[in-house]
Protein backbone atom coordinates (compact mmCIF):
# COMPACT_ATOMS: atom_id res chain seq x y z
CA UNK A 1 0.00 0.00 0.00
CA UNK A 2 1.44 3.35 -1.06
CA UNK A 3 0.94 6.72 0.51
CA UNK A 4 -2.21 8.37 -0.76
CA UNK A 5 -2.00 11.00 -3.45
CA UNK A 6 -2.41 14.58 -2.28
CA UNK A 7 -1.00 13.81 1.16
CA UNK A 8 1.71 15.31 3.34
CA UNK A 9 4.56 13.16 4.57
CA UNK A 10 5.19 12.54 8.27
CA UNK A 11 8.49 13.99 9.55
CA UNK A 12 10.85 11.41 11.05
CA UNK A 13 11.28 13.53 14.20
CA UNK A 14 7.51 13.47 14.64
CA UNK A 15 7.47 9.65 14.62
CA UNK A 16 10.53 9.20 16.82
CA UNK A 17 9.25 11.62 19.45
CA UNK A 18 6.01 9.71 19.98
CA UNK A 19 7.43 6.22 19.59
CA UNK A 20 10.02 6.88 22.29
CA UNK A 21 7.26 7.89 24.71
CA UNK A 22 4.59 5.26 24.35
CA UNK A 23 7.00 2.34 24.06
CA UNK A 24 7.95 3.01 27.68
CA UNK A 25 4.36 2.60 28.89
CA UNK A 26 3.44 -0.80 30.35
CA UNK A 27 0.44 -2.05 28.36
CA UNK A 28 -0.77 -5.44 27.06
CA UNK A 29 0.62 -6.73 23.79
CA UNK A 30 -2.69 -6.26 21.95
CA UNK A 31 -2.56 -2.52 22.74
CA UNK A 32 0.96 -2.31 21.35
CA UNK A 33 -0.21 -4.23 18.29
CA UNK A 34 -3.12 -1.82 17.75
CA UNK A 35 -0.81 1.16 18.08
CA UNK A 36 1.79 -0.29 15.74
CA UNK A 37 -0.81 -1.13 13.12
CA UNK A 38 -2.30 2.37 13.32
CA UNK A 39 1.13 3.96 13.06
CA UNK A 40 2.08 1.88 10.01
CA UNK A 41 -1.18 2.77 8.29
CA UNK A 42 -0.57 6.43 9.12
CA UNK A 43 2.92 6.29 7.63
CA UNK A 44 1.51 4.88 4.40
CA UNK A 45 -1.46 7.24 4.30
CA UNK A 46 0.28 10.45 5.33
CA UNK A 47 -1.55 13.60 6.39
CA UNK A 48 -4.01 15.17 3.95
CA UNK A 49 -3.02 18.28 2.00
CA UNK A 50 -5.29 20.94 0.54
CA UNK A 51 -5.41 18.87 -2.65
CA UNK A 52 -7.54 16.34 -0.77
CA UNK A 53 -11.25 17.05 -1.28
CA UNK A 54 -12.11 16.67 2.42
CA UNK A 55 -9.39 19.15 3.43
CA UNK A 56 -9.27 21.52 0.45
CA UNK A 57 -9.96 24.62 2.58
CA UNK A 58 -7.73 23.76 5.57
CA UNK A 59 -3.94 24.00 5.61
CA UNK A 60 -2.45 21.45 8.01
CA UNK A 61 1.23 22.24 7.50
CA UNK A 62 1.53 24.18 10.82
CA UNK A 63 0.43 21.00 12.62
CA UNK A 64 2.36 18.51 10.53
CA UNK A 65 5.58 20.52 10.72
CA UNK A 66 5.30 21.22 14.44
CA UNK A 67 7.93 19.59 16.64
CA UNK A 68 5.34 18.43 19.18
CA UNK A 69 6.13 16.31 22.23
CA UNK A 70 4.34 14.93 25.28
CA UNK A 71 4.31 17.28 28.26
CA UNK A 72 5.66 16.01 31.56
CA UNK A 73 3.57 18.53 33.52
CA UNK A 74 0.39 16.99 34.93
CA UNK A 75 -0.79 19.49 37.53
CA UNK A 76 -2.69 22.75 37.24
CA UNK A 77 -0.85 26.05 37.70
CA UNK A 78 -1.51 27.99 40.89
CA UNK A 79 -4.35 30.52 40.89
CA UNK A 80 -6.01 28.96 37.85
CA UNK A 81 -9.72 29.67 37.28
CA UNK A 82 -10.82 26.07 37.64
CA UNK A 83 -14.17 26.94 39.24
CA UNK A 84 -15.24 28.46 35.95
CA UNK A 85 -15.86 24.96 34.64
CA UNK A 86 -16.62 23.29 37.95
CA UNK A 87 -20.22 22.43 38.69
CA UNK A 88 -21.29 22.44 35.05
CA UNK A 89 -24.70 21.06 35.85
CA UNK A 90 -24.56 19.79 39.42
CA UNK A 91 -23.02 16.58 38.12
CA UNK A 92 -21.83 14.02 40.61
CA UNK A 93 -19.02 12.64 38.45
CA UNK A 94 -16.26 14.85 37.14
CA UNK A 95 -13.05 13.38 35.74
CA UNK A 96 -10.16 15.74 35.04
CA UNK A 97 -7.25 15.15 32.69
CA UNK A 98 -4.21 17.43 32.53
CA UNK A 99 -2.22 17.33 29.30
CA UNK A 100 -3.87 14.03 28.44
CA UNK A 101 -3.26 12.27 31.78
CA UNK A 102 -5.87 11.58 34.49
CA UNK A 103 -5.63 13.67 37.68
CA UNK A 104 -7.14 11.78 40.59
CA UNK A 105 -6.48 14.66 43.02
CA UNK A 106 -8.94 17.11 41.44
CA UNK A 107 -11.43 14.64 39.99
CA UNK A 108 -14.67 14.01 41.83
CA UNK A 109 -16.88 10.94 42.03
CA UNK A 110 -19.33 11.42 44.88
CA UNK A 111 -20.15 7.73 45.20
CA UNK A 112 -20.40 4.51 43.24
CA UNK A 113 -23.47 3.93 41.11
CA UNK A 114 -25.19 0.66 40.24
CA UNK A 115 -25.39 -0.19 36.56
CA UNK A 116 -22.45 1.91 35.43
CA UNK A 117 -18.73 1.29 35.34
CA UNK A 118 -16.33 4.10 34.56
CA UNK A 119 -12.58 3.70 34.45
CA UNK A 120 -9.70 5.60 33.02
CA UNK A 121 -8.46 4.22 29.75
CA UNK A 122 -5.05 3.54 31.26
CA UNK A 123 -6.64 1.49 34.05
CA UNK A 124 -8.71 -0.54 31.58
CA UNK A 125 -5.63 -1.24 29.48
CA UNK A 126 -3.60 -2.39 32.48
CA UNK A 127 -6.48 -4.66 33.49
CA UNK A 128 -6.34 -6.20 30.00
CA UNK A 129 -10.05 -5.54 29.52
CA UNK A 130 -11.65 -7.73 26.84
CA UNK A 131 -14.48 -5.28 26.02
CA UNK A 132 -11.97 -2.48 25.46
CA UNK A 133 -10.05 -4.76 23.13
CA UNK A 134 -13.22 -5.36 21.09
CA UNK A 135 -13.87 -1.61 20.88
CA UNK A 136 -10.34 -0.89 19.71
CA UNK A 137 -10.57 -3.61 17.08
CA UNK A 138 -13.86 -2.20 15.76
CA UNK A 139 -12.60 1.37 15.33
CA UNK A 140 -9.21 0.26 14.05
CA UNK A 141 -10.77 -1.01 10.81
CA UNK A 142 -11.35 2.48 9.45
CA UNK A 143 -10.19 6.00 10.09
CA UNK A 144 -8.60 9.10 8.65
CA UNK A 145 -5.06 10.25 9.40
CA UNK A 146 -5.84 11.97 12.68
CA UNK A 147 -7.93 9.08 13.97
CA UNK A 148 -4.97 6.81 13.26
CA UNK A 149 -2.66 9.28 14.98
CA UNK A 150 -4.84 9.17 18.08
CA UNK A 151 -5.03 5.36 18.00
CA UNK A 152 -1.24 5.18 17.77
CA UNK A 153 -0.43 7.59 20.60
CA UNK A 154 -3.35 7.84 23.03
CA UNK A 155 -2.26 7.96 26.66
CA UNK A 156 -5.46 8.19 28.67
CA UNK A 157 -9.16 8.98 28.61
CA UNK A 158 -12.22 7.14 29.89
CA UNK A 159 -13.77 3.75 29.28
CA UNK A 160 -17.45 3.89 30.20
CA UNK A 161 -19.84 0.92 30.29
CA UNK A 162 -23.53 1.36 31.06
CA UNK A 163 -25.46 -1.84 31.75
CA UNK A 164 -28.72 -2.71 29.99
CA UNK A 165 -31.78 -0.72 31.15
CA UNK A 166 -29.73 1.55 33.41
CA UNK A 167 -31.16 5.09 33.24
CA UNK A 168 -28.24 7.03 34.66
CA UNK A 169 -29.41 10.50 35.75
CA UNK A 170 -26.30 12.34 37.06
CA UNK A 171 -24.24 14.19 34.48
CA UNK A 172 -20.72 12.99 33.77
CA UNK A 173 -18.30 15.81 33.07
CA UNK A 174 -14.93 15.15 31.43
CA UNK A 175 -12.49 18.04 31.65
CA UNK A 176 -9.36 18.08 29.49
CA UNK A 177 -6.94 20.82 30.52
CA UNK A 178 -3.98 21.87 28.40
CA UNK A 179 -1.34 23.71 30.38
CA UNK A 180 2.42 23.70 30.16
CA UNK A 181 5.38 26.02 30.36
CA UNK A 182 6.69 24.41 27.16
CA UNK A 183 5.81 25.19 23.59
CA UNK A 184 4.69 22.50 21.14
CA UNK A 185 3.30 19.96 23.61
CA UNK A 186 0.62 17.50 22.48
CA UNK A 187 -2.06 15.31 24.03
CA UNK A 188 -4.18 12.49 22.61
CA UNK A 189 -7.30 11.86 24.76
CA UNK A 190 -9.31 8.78 23.77
CA UNK A 191 -12.74 7.97 25.16
CA UNK A 192 -14.81 4.82 24.68
CA UNK A 193 -18.51 4.92 25.59
CA UNK A 194 -20.52 1.68 25.53
CA UNK A 195 -24.22 2.11 26.34
CA UNK A 196 -26.14 -1.13 26.81
CA UNK A 197 -29.59 -2.11 25.54
CA UNK A 198 -32.28 0.30 26.75
CA UNK A 199 -29.79 2.31 28.84
CA UNK A 200 -29.21 6.08 28.84
CA UNK A 201 -26.46 8.45 29.98
CA UNK A 202 -25.49 12.14 29.60
CA UNK A 203 -21.91 13.37 29.21
CA UNK A 204 -20.17 16.70 28.65
CA UNK A 205 -16.58 17.03 27.41
CA UNK A 206 -14.77 20.33 28.09
CA UNK A 207 -11.46 21.19 26.40
CA UNK A 208 -9.91 24.23 28.07
CA UNK A 209 -6.50 25.81 28.53
CA UNK A 210 -4.41 27.79 30.96
CA UNK A 211 -1.55 28.13 28.50
CA UNK A 212 -0.96 30.70 25.79
CA UNK A 213 1.76 28.57 24.25
CA UNK A 214 1.33 26.70 21.01
CA UNK A 215 0.15 23.12 21.49
CA UNK A 216 -1.84 20.37 19.81
CA UNK A 217 -4.87 18.39 21.05
CA UNK A 218 -5.92 15.37 19.00
CA UNK A 219 -8.93 13.76 20.71
CA UNK A 220 -11.24 10.93 19.72
CA UNK A 221 -14.47 9.70 21.31
CA UNK A 222 -15.92 6.37 20.14
CA UNK A 223 -19.57 5.64 20.96
CA UNK A 224 -21.37 2.29 20.80
CA UNK A 225 -25.16 2.44 21.32
CA UNK A 226 -26.94 -0.88 21.67
CA UNK A 227 -30.63 -1.43 20.86
CA UNK A 228 -32.84 1.23 22.44
CA UNK A 229 -29.89 2.99 24.10
CA UNK A 230 -29.58 6.78 24.26
CA UNK A 231 -26.71 9.20 24.80
CA UNK A 232 -26.53 12.98 25.10
CA UNK A 233 -22.96 14.07 24.35
CA UNK A 234 -21.92 17.71 24.65
CA UNK A 235 -18.56 19.26 23.74
CA UNK A 236 -17.23 22.65 24.83
CA UNK A 237 -13.98 23.61 23.10
CA UNK A 238 -12.41 26.72 24.63
CA UNK A 239 -8.74 26.09 23.97
CA UNK A 240 -6.01 28.74 23.67
CA UNK A 241 -6.19 30.87 20.52
CA UNK A 242 -2.66 29.69 19.74
CA UNK A 243 -3.54 25.99 19.81
CA UNK A 244 -4.42 23.37 17.22
CA UNK A 245 -7.39 21.13 17.95
CA UNK A 246 -8.49 18.06 15.96
CA UNK A 247 -11.52 16.30 17.47
CA UNK A 248 -13.17 13.14 16.13
CA UNK A 249 -16.45 11.65 17.34
CA UNK A 250 -17.49 8.28 15.90
CA UNK A 251 -20.87 6.75 16.71
CA UNK A 252 -22.29 3.30 15.90
CA UNK A 253 -26.05 3.05 16.49
CA UNK A 254 -28.12 -0.10 16.74
CA UNK A 255 -31.90 -0.50 16.41
CA UNK A 256 -34.04 2.29 17.94
CA UNK A 257 -31.07 3.96 19.61
CA UNK A 258 -30.88 7.75 19.99
CA UNK A 259 -27.85 10.05 19.85
CA UNK A 260 -28.03 13.75 20.77
CA UNK A 261 -24.95 15.87 20.13
CA UNK A 262 -24.08 19.47 21.06
CA UNK A 263 -20.79 21.05 20.05
CA UNK A 264 -19.71 24.56 21.09
CA UNK A 265 -16.44 25.58 19.44
CA UNK A 266 -14.81 28.85 20.47
CA UNK A 267 -11.04 28.47 20.96
CA UNK A 268 -8.08 27.38 18.87
CA UNK A 269 -6.16 28.65 15.87
CA UNK A 270 -6.78 25.73 13.49
CA UNK A 271 -9.73 23.55 14.54
CA UNK A 272 -11.34 20.52 12.90
CA UNK A 273 -14.31 18.56 14.25
CA UNK A 274 -15.12 15.26 12.55
CA UNK A 275 -18.46 13.67 13.44
CA UNK A 276 -19.22 10.28 11.87
CA UNK A 277 -22.57 8.62 12.58
CA UNK A 278 -23.33 5.07 11.44
CA UNK A 279 -26.99 4.12 11.80
CA UNK A 280 -26.68 0.39 11.30
CA UNK A 281 -29.93 -0.46 13.11
CA UNK A 282 -33.53 0.26 12.12
CA UNK A 283 -35.31 3.36 13.42
CA UNK A 284 -32.16 4.92 14.85
CA UNK A 285 -32.29 8.65 15.60
CA UNK A 286 -29.50 11.24 15.49
CA UNK A 287 -29.92 14.88 16.52
CA UNK A 288 -26.82 17.03 15.95
CA UNK A 289 -26.48 20.65 17.06
CA UNK A 290 -23.46 22.92 16.76
CA UNK A 291 -22.45 26.52 17.42
CA UNK A 292 -19.09 28.06 16.56
CA UNK A 293 -17.89 31.65 17.07
CA UNK A 294 -14.63 32.85 15.53
CA UNK A 295 -12.57 36.01 15.53
CA UNK A 296 -9.09 37.17 14.51
CA UNK A 297 -7.54 34.68 12.09
CA UNK A 298 -9.18 31.58 13.57
CA UNK A 299 -9.97 28.76 11.14
CA UNK A 300 -12.68 26.21 12.01
CA UNK A 301 -13.54 23.19 9.85
CA UNK A 302 -16.53 20.94 10.61
CA UNK A 303 -17.14 17.66 8.79
CA UNK A 304 -20.34 15.70 9.54
CA UNK A 305 -21.25 12.35 7.94
CA UNK A 306 -24.47 10.49 8.73
CA UNK A 307 -24.74 7.06 7.12
CA UNK A 308 -28.32 5.75 7.10
CA UNK A 309 -28.13 2.00 6.51
CA UNK A 310 -31.49 0.68 7.74
CA UNK A 311 -35.20 1.47 7.47
CA UNK A 312 -36.89 4.31 9.34
CA UNK A 313 -33.85 6.28 10.46
CA UNK A 314 -34.18 9.93 11.50
CA UNK A 315 -31.45 12.58 11.53
CA UNK A 316 -31.49 16.32 12.19
CA UNK A 317 -28.56 18.72 11.90
CA UNK A 318 -28.45 22.38 12.91
CA UNK A 319 -25.08 24.15 12.81
CA UNK A 320 -24.69 27.91 13.23
CA UNK A 321 -21.58 30.09 13.05
CA UNK A 322 -20.66 33.68 13.92
CA UNK A 323 -17.53 35.13 12.30
CA UNK A 324 -15.68 38.39 12.88
CA UNK A 325 -12.46 40.08 11.71
CA UNK A 326 -10.65 37.78 9.22
CA UNK A 327 -11.90 34.43 10.57
CA UNK A 328 -12.84 31.56 8.27
CA UNK A 329 -15.16 28.61 8.74
CA UNK A 330 -15.76 25.48 6.71
CA UNK A 331 -18.82 23.25 6.99
CA UNK A 332 -19.22 20.01 5.07
CA UNK A 333 -22.26 17.97 5.99
CA UNK A 334 -23.04 14.67 4.27
CA UNK A 335 -26.19 12.58 4.49
CA UNK A 336 -25.84 9.16 2.89
CA UNK A 337 -28.98 7.05 2.47
CA UNK A 338 -28.37 3.43 1.43
CA UNK A 339 -30.71 1.29 -0.69
CA UNK A 340 -31.69 -0.60 2.45
CA UNK A 341 -32.69 2.61 4.29
CA UNK A 342 -36.22 3.24 3.03
CA UNK A 343 -38.39 5.75 4.90
CA UNK A 344 -35.38 7.70 6.09
CA UNK A 345 -36.22 11.21 7.36
CA UNK A 346 -33.17 13.50 7.28
CA UNK A 347 -32.70 17.27 7.42
CA UNK A 348 -29.59 19.46 7.57
CA UNK A 349 -29.18 23.22 7.99
CA UNK A 350 -26.06 25.39 8.25
CA UNK A 351 -26.48 29.13 8.95
CA UNK A 352 -23.64 31.65 9.25
CA UNK A 353 -23.52 35.27 10.39
CA UNK A 354 -20.68 37.42 9.01
CA UNK A 355 -19.78 40.59 10.89
CA UNK A 356 -17.76 42.15 8.08
CA UNK A 357 -16.61 41.54 4.51
CA UNK A 358 -13.17 40.18 5.46
CA UNK A 359 -14.32 36.91 7.05
CA UNK A 360 -15.23 33.91 4.91
CA UNK A 361 -17.48 30.87 5.00
CA UNK A 362 -17.35 27.76 2.81
CA UNK A 363 -20.43 25.62 3.32
CA UNK A 364 -21.17 22.43 1.43
CA UNK A 365 -24.25 20.39 2.36
CA UNK A 366 -24.49 17.06 0.53
CA UNK A 367 -27.16 14.41 -0.02
CA UNK A 368 -26.34 10.99 -1.44
CA UNK A 369 -29.57 9.00 -1.80
CA UNK A 370 -29.71 5.46 -3.21
CA UNK A 371 -33.43 4.80 -2.70
CA UNK A 372 -36.73 6.56 -3.45
CA UNK A 373 -38.96 6.25 -0.39
CA UNK A 374 -37.25 8.92 1.74
CA UNK A 375 -37.77 12.45 3.04
CA UNK A 376 -34.48 14.34 2.86
CA UNK A 377 -33.57 18.02 2.52
CA UNK A 378 -30.78 20.44 3.33
CA UNK A 379 -30.09 24.15 3.41
CA UNK A 380 -27.32 26.68 3.92
CA UNK A 381 -27.36 30.44 4.51
CA UNK A 382 -24.70 33.14 4.88
CA UNK A 383 -25.66 36.69 5.84
CA UNK A 384 -25.16 39.72 8.07
CA UNK A 385 -27.08 41.26 10.95
CA UNK A 386 -30.54 42.54 10.03
CA UNK A 387 -30.30 46.32 9.82
CA UNK A 388 -34.02 46.77 10.49
CA UNK A 389 -33.79 44.76 13.71
CA UNK A 390 -30.72 46.76 14.74
CA UNK A 391 -32.49 50.07 13.99
CA UNK A 392 -35.52 48.96 16.00
CA UNK A 393 -33.41 48.29 19.09
CA UNK A 394 -31.54 51.59 18.70
CA UNK A 395 -34.84 53.46 18.41
CA UNK A 396 -35.84 52.04 21.80
CA UNK A 397 -32.88 53.71 23.48
CA UNK A 398 -30.62 50.66 23.55
CA UNK A 399 -26.95 51.42 22.86
CA UNK A 400 -25.42 50.07 19.67
CA UNK A 401 -23.11 47.79 21.66
CA UNK A 402 -26.00 46.29 23.61
CA UNK A 403 -28.15 45.99 20.48
CA UNK A 404 -25.43 44.07 18.64
CA UNK A 405 -25.02 41.67 21.56
CA UNK A 406 -28.79 41.10 21.79
CA UNK A 407 -28.91 40.16 18.11
CA UNK A 408 -25.86 37.91 18.37
CA UNK A 409 -27.34 36.09 21.34
CA UNK A 410 -30.63 35.73 19.50
CA UNK A 411 -28.86 34.10 16.59
CA UNK A 412 -26.90 31.73 18.84
CA UNK A 413 -29.80 30.90 21.13
CA UNK A 414 -31.52 28.71 18.54
CA UNK A 415 -28.83 26.14 19.32
CA UNK A 416 -28.21 26.96 22.99
CA UNK A 417 -31.90 26.76 23.92
CA UNK A 418 -31.98 23.12 22.84
CA UNK A 419 -29.86 22.17 25.84
CA UNK A 420 -32.16 20.69 28.47
CA UNK A 421 -30.26 22.05 31.47
CA UNK A 422 -30.53 25.74 32.41
CA UNK A 423 -27.12 25.75 34.11
CA UNK A 424 -25.53 24.59 30.88
CA UNK A 425 -27.43 27.14 28.83
CA UNK A 426 -26.30 29.99 31.09
CA UNK A 427 -22.72 28.77 31.06
CA UNK A 428 -22.56 28.83 27.27
CA UNK A 429 -24.21 32.27 27.12
CA UNK A 430 -21.77 33.64 29.69
CA UNK A 431 -18.82 32.13 27.87
CA UNK A 432 -19.96 33.82 24.67
CA UNK A 433 -20.56 37.19 26.36
CA UNK A 434 -17.34 37.26 28.31
CA UNK A 435 -14.89 35.74 25.88
CA UNK A 436 -16.32 35.88 22.38
CA UNK A 437 -19.03 38.46 21.70
CA UNK A 438 -17.25 41.22 23.62
CA UNK A 439 -14.42 40.94 21.08
CA UNK A 440 -15.93 39.95 17.76
CA UNK A 441 -18.74 42.50 17.89
CA UNK A 442 -16.13 45.29 17.73
CA UNK A 443 -16.26 44.80 13.95
CA UNK A 444 -19.76 46.28 13.92
CA UNK A 445 -19.03 49.15 16.28
CA UNK A 446 -16.12 50.80 14.47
Amino acid sequence: MNKQAHSLGIPDDFIRSYEATWQEVLVPEWVRSCRSESLERLKMMGFPSKKSEDWKYTDLTPIVNGAFHFSKEHSLPQNCCYNRFHGLSGQEIELVFINGVFSKEISTTARSFPGIRIRTLRQAMLENDGMLKQCLERINQTGDSFSLLNQAFFQDGIFLEVEADCRFQPWIHLVFFSTSSDNFFASFPANFLVVGQGASVRIFESYVSFSQNQYFTNSMTSVFLEEGASLMLGIIQAESFHSFHICSTRVIQEKRSRFDSFSFLFGGDIVRHNLDILQQGEQAQSYLNGLYALKGRQHFDTKVVIDHQRTGGISRQLYKGILGETARSVFNGQIHVRKSAQKTDAFQLNKNLLLNTRCRVDTKPQLEIETDDVKCSHGAAVGQLNEEELFYLLSRGISRSQAVEILLHGFADEVISRLENETQREMIRNLLSGNIFSKIKVDLLN
